[in-house]
């Protein structure tokens, strides 16, 4: 079975450079937040923008 981090990529459908870092579930809040991040010196644009500079 994949991991956590691996199932909420899957389910944003996040592509490399991108992954996901961090997921923390509040129940009593119902809230999931998910942090995600590239690696540094990765060059990253709005795939609708611009292309990578």
């Amino acid at each position: 079975m994949e991991n956590l981090d691996q199932h909420y990529a899957q389910l944003l459908g996040l592509q490399s450079p991108w992954e996901v870092i961090d997921v923390d579930l509040d129940l009593k809040e119902n809230r999931v937040s998910i942090r995600i991040e590239h690696p540094n010196g990765v060059k990253v644009s709005c795939p609708e923008c611009a292309p990578a500079r």
